[in-house]
């Protein structure tokens, strides 16, 4: 039984190396089928080597950040304010969908928000501002735009008791102070 696999194995071998060498040495259209190898393979090869190169320089890159990363993290952060106001306004265009509608100032690395922002923005706002490098400290005294257009400001006969923060309480409540009602 081996015997006969091994007679029909070399047999199919047989045939399709000849039907390989036939199909590519044909007078006719072999100059072509090698042309179109030949571009295939070296086609493959080119896109090997860009994927070999993205990935080389890929590595190198997150090599030299998680580098930097950790030299700065053993050093002392003096930025100054204004290098934190520009790391804020930096983060504010992937956190809010207004970065102009916003004002910022910080004193000694607590940061000041004036202006207005959504509702549905103003927690991950204060989230993201408060994982930046040399920020103390967020004081909000933004106005909270509801998605269906009306504020959040406090109209005649509001009760002052219902008036409850909602951004920030899932952070230290001692790094944040919202702005409330006089």
């Amino acid at each position: 039984m081996k015997n006969r696999f091994r007679e029909t194995s070399a047999v199919l071998l047989g045939a399709g190396i000849g039907a390989g060498v036939m199909f590519f040495l044909d007078p006719i259209a072999g100059k072509r089928r090698r042309a179109w190898a030949k571009d295939k393979a070296t086609g493959i090869t080119n896109d090997t080597l860009v994927v070999i190169d993205r990935a080389s320089r890929d590595l190198l890159n997150r090599g030299q950040g998680l580098v930097a990363e950790t030299a700065n993290f053993f050093k002392a952060d003096e930025a100054t304010d204004d290098k934190i106001v520009a790391r804020v306004r930096t983060r504010l265009g992937r956190l809010v969908e207004k970065p102009d509608d916003i004002k910022v100032e910080a004193h000694e690395g607590n940061i000041t928000f004036t202006g207005s922002v959504g509702s549905q923005e103003l927690a991950g706002l204060m989230a993201g501002v408060a994982k930046i490098r040399g920020v103390r400290g967020i004081d909000n005294q933004l106005e909270e735009i509801h998605a269906d257009g009306e504020d959040n400001a406090l109209q005649p006969g509001d009760d002052l008791s219902q008036n409850e923060p909602t951004a920030g309480r899932d952070m230290n409540p001692e790094r944040i102070t919202m702005n409330q009602p006089a």
